[in-house]
């Protein structure tokens, strides 16, 4: 046949990667040997194509020829699985190559031409660092195929701090300053976004750590249409095991002892394989998640009966009783093979479909795609795939649950050669067996032109060169167990009429060490660009916040900036705010003496005239202490009287003096008394209102509703959702979908003190599980930090056996203390007698934080919709970064619901790192301004005309 491939052969995968109708293969192998990691990037260039994976063509007359070069597929690494499905819709099979030991997977999307492109990095934020088997389908029922990954990090407190070595920062960042990925120690669960690129959802899925794991299987195991997810694990040796090589040398000493007081040379007493034995034998259960529909799983395991400790590797799903529901067969290390009776239509709950094609004339049945519709719209896709998970295939049947509905209305068969066949009301509870030699087809149509809502014109503005620059900064240096850099927070926008000539113009803010930049817009609504102005001056200073304000009431715009960063020293001057006033034709000069002095890191600026004295006021934002995180620090409210600012703080909010790490507030009359308030979050902050009273003084407030919202918030903005008449509240905090997780019952937490009493402040972030609270980094990281720990824990196994109290002792009853209860954005309703309530927003909107909000009525239905934008990749490298927005359309129903929209209907796509919004008129349009960190600009159109149609 021609495939007698001499490489170190893992899996092979059966396809149609050219579309002639003669099924092709992949075939997965490994080198002989693992590189370093400065050669891995190289050889994945430059492979011995010997080892490498490769591409066989089918030519027809039962031979294969080797295609890999000219289909250009390199992946010279320890691969382990590979999955194929059609990514982008177009009819094309892709192919997905799961690589161990650090060396990036690919995503090989199908050029229509015999050749494939890796577009991993272009597709995706982050993967798995030790990626092993793997599957696709479309897990939340939206027409897309989505990818799981498997990785090897466990569950539980005990077995993460001695079963797992932590993230090897030097290899980490050599990896990823080399052009490699950014690759993470956790599962991956890659969301189809519809678009060519995906967002990594394990976390909010729930499904991120589930030990040393080997096949992953999507599957709909209790008819109820949602597939659900069977996870094999196990490791017979666990060489990863921290204590391990501890005891290696505790043994050779006493086996060098011994040899020395008998005279022999030691290596004759030594058995490699008591070495070996050495080793734990990891059994654990596999396990199984229920898919609840809303991008969220629940563990099953014990539900559903698969508490069973086992070193399971390949897995299986079959009917194998023909009883309407899959069974499962695992294979076991050194044991039986495992066979899982399904019970599911015994308790007859839910219905199913099952369809199975016979081959007509040689016809291949992989990649023939199998979807359901109900009322109009594709509910779930099924396609046909040769191999799933790891070394394993699983029944060539499209299974499809349909919980309790009597009848699907209607079924498209799209055929590998893009032509389709339709059918309607077809019976439930049976198996359809169906061929393409008795089955009217049609050719396959284009899918409908959406209107959408926005577009990018960042080209045609001629922004695309616009690229903010960040300095680059070592936070860790100074606070070793940092949760994420305190320094990229930037860039703030501002949007202003800077020369009086009836055009928008813009301001982007920049890093320490680079200058902010204005922006005036010309008539034919391109800019020019002015980097030369009063700001310039202070190039040292970080630009967070920035008000576009007419300060002196001469009808023209000034500028104030916020200083902020992590890279200053306490009281360092490069923090004191900044106060720039126009001439009124665009040229600022800085006043100095317009502003009171203090040398606060800021964040943010909220302009109003609080005083109702025709002079705008403002609120500063106080963000961090430099290098004491968590510690608060000053907000500020500034009183403008007659062009200068005047620090009103301690007279007039008293409680602004160290009130947190300040991201966002907003002004807003929450009582309908005809005074502003505002509300302000912040990093472990609650959702606090200052309330101002008729003696035009602010009392700081945590109102009913919001006790228990403290939170890692990064923005807030204020409006009537509800049409009640009175302003609500919208936050955008950590999201769902990180490492940490926080509840009321069960709250994040972090103590700051020294705790080995050398003068320098010490972070412990901590976390419960089962009503214990334990330290979020293990055994290496805290004693980086705390050097002292060794000698208190010599062992890993001592240290994960300790909660935080036995680790850290009565120095947490004197140490500074917060502790978050949720990282849910949310949409809090203000119930109008002083009371709120907090209701989260859409799993969608919970995917990652959540920068900057904008609120208008975009599709001009009478409600206010929401427009969101993220992301937090400042992360240390434990912890995968925020990534996987691509911004969000939110459309409001006046009644405090949001939909959400996808990219391909909404058209909006912001998948950057973004720290901020804002509007500007351009030629009539409205155009948002996306400013992403270290990242280019992005405007986006929104298309007026697109509702008028």
């Amino acid at each position: 046949f021609g495939l007698a491939d001499k490489g170190f052969s893992i899996q092979a995968n059966f396809f149609d990667f050219d579309n002639d109708g003669l099924i092709d293969v992949y075939v997965v192998n490994q080198p002989p040997s693992l590189p370093n990691v400065g050669n891995k990037l190289r050889l994945a260039q430059f492979p011995d194509m010997l080892f490498s994976d490769r591409l066989y063509k089918n030519t027809g007359n039962n031979k294969f020829v080797d295609n890999t070069i000219s289909s250009k597929i390199r992946n010279f690494a320890f691969g382990l699985s590979t999955s194929v499905g059609d990514f982008n819709n177009d009819g094309w099979q892709d192919i997905y190559v799961t690589n161990d030991f650090d060396v990036a997977d690919h995503m090989y999307f199908n050029q229509q031409d015999g050749t494939f492109v890796d577009k991993i990095m272009e597709s995706t934020k982050h993967i798995s660092n030790s990626s092993m088997g793997s599957d696709v389908a479309d897990y939340d029922n939206d027409g897309n195929l989505d990818i799981i990954v498997l990785d090897m990090v466990a569950e539980d407190h005990k077995r993460i701090k001695t079963h797992m070595g932590g993230m090897d920062i030097e290899t980490f960042w050599q990896t990823v300053d080399k052009g490699g990925h950014y690759q993470y120690m956790f599962n991956t669960l890659q969301r189809n976004n519809g678009n060519s690129t995906f967002s990594e959802l394990a976390q909010i899925a729930g499904v991120p750590s589930t030990d040393w794991s080997w096949s992953p299987l999507f599957a709909d195991f209790d008819n109820d249409g949602f597939k659900d997810i069977f996870i094999s694990n196990g490791v017979f040796k666990n060489n990863l095991y921290s204590d391990l090589l501890s005891k290696y040398d505790q043994k050779l000493d006493s086996i060098k002892n011994v040899a020395r007081k008998k005279g022999i040379d030691p290596s004759k007493m030594i058995d490699v394989m008591d070495f070996v034995d050495m080793a734990p034998i990891d059994k654990l259960p596999n396990y199984i998640y229920k898919n609840n529909g809303n991008l969220t799983f629940t563990n099953k395991v014990k539900d559903w009966g698969l508490e069973i400790p086992t070193l399971s590797n390949g897995a299986a799903y079959a009917d194998l009783d023909l009883d309407g529901d899959l069974d499962l067969i695992a294979n076991n290390i050194n044991e039986n093979p495992m066979l899982l009776k399904n019970n599911t239509m015994e308790k007859n709950i839910n219905n199913y479909l099952r369809f199975k094609i016979k081959p007509y004339k040689n016809q291949i049945i992989y990649g023939t795609k199998i979807m359901l519709y109900q009322d109009d719209k594709i509910w779930q896709v099924y396609q046909f795939s040769n191999a799933r998970g790891f070394m394993s295939k699983s029944e060539s049947i499209a299974h499809f649950g349909v919980g309790n509905k009597d009848k699907v209305e209607k079924v498209v068969i799209q055929w590998q050669d893009g032509s389709k066949t339709i059918l309607h009301d077809l019976a439930i509870n049976q198996l359809h067996q169906i061929s393409s030699s008795n089955m009217d087809k049609e050719a396959s149509s284009d899918r409908p032109t959406k209107k959408e809502l926005f577009r990018e014109v960042t080209k045609s503005l001629k922004l695309d060169q616009l690229k903010h620059k960040e300095n680059i900064n070592n936070d860790y240096a100074w606070e070793v167990l940092l949760p994420h850099k305190m320094s990229q927070f930037g860039p703030s926008i501002a949007v202003g009429d800077i020369n009086g000539d009836g055009l928008e113009d813009f301001f982007l803010g920049g890093a320490a060490g680079y200058s902010g930049t204005l922006f005036i817009q010309n008539k034919n609504g391109t800019f020019k660009e002015i980097n030369n102005g009063a700001w310039t001056q202070d190039i040292a200073s970080e630009d967070m916040g920035i008000a576009l304000i007419d300060v002196d009431g001469d009808k023209d715009l000034d500028m104030f900036i916020v200083s902020g960063g992590n890279e200053f020293n306490v009281g360092d001057l490069a923090l004191q705010d900044r106060l720039y006033i126009n001439n009124g034709k665009g040229k600022f000069v800085k006043k100095v003496n317009g502003l009171p002095k203090y040398l606060t890191s800021g964040s943010c600026v909220m302009p109003n005239d609080f005083d109702k004295d025709g002079g705008i006021d403002l609120f500063i934002g106080g963000r961090l202490t430099p290098r004491k995180y968590p510690h608060p620090t000053n907000s500020h409210l500034l009183e403008n009287k007659n062009g200068v600012f005047v620090d009103v703080s301690k007279e007039k909010a008293s409680g602004l003096t160290n009130l947190g790490m300040v991201t966002s507030a907003s002004w807003f009359d929450y009582n309908k008394d005809g005074l502003d308030d505002f509300v302000v979050v912040g990093e472990w902050m609650p959702v606090t209102i200052f309330t101002q009273s008729s003696d035009g003084k602010f009392e700081k407030q945590i109102l009913e509703g919001l006790e228990d919202s403290s939170g890692w918030y990064y923005s807030v903005q204020t409006a009537d959702m509800d049409n009640d008449g009175d302003d609500d509240i919208i936050v955008g905090n950590l999201g769902l979908n990180y490492k940490y997780k926080a509840s009321v019952e069960e709250p994040f937490e972090v103590y700051s003190y020294d705790f080995d009493k050398n003068g320098s402040l010490d972070i412990v972030l901590s976390y419960y599980e089962h009503g214990e609270l334990f330290p979020v980094r293990g055994k290496s990281c805290s004693t980086q930090q705390i050097p002292s720990l060794k000698e208190k824990f010599p062992t890993y196994e001592q240290f994960g056996d300790s909660n935080l109290g036995n680790i850290y002792g009565n120095s947490l009853e004197d140490a500074f203390h917060l502790n978050a209860k949720t990282f849910a954005s949310a949409y809090i309703e203000n119930k109008g007698n002083g009371s709120f309530h907090i209701d989260p927003l859409p799993n969608l909107a919970q995917v990652s934080s959540i920068n900057s909000i904008m609120v208008k009525d975009f599709n001009l239905d009478g409600h206010k919709d929401l427009l969101i934008a993220g992301n937090l990749y400042q992360s240390e490298i434990e912890t995968p970064r925020n990534d996987a927005s691509t911004g969000l359309f939110l459309k409001g129903n006046g009644k405090g619901d949001f939909l959400p929209v996808s990219i391909l209907e909404s058209g909006f796509y912001a998948p950057y790192d973004a720290k901020n919004m804002n509007v500007i008129k351009v030629r009539d349009k409205e155009i948002i301004l996306i400013a992403n960190n270290n990242d280019f600009l992005q405007a986006v159109e929104f298309i007026r005309e697109t509702l008028k149609n």
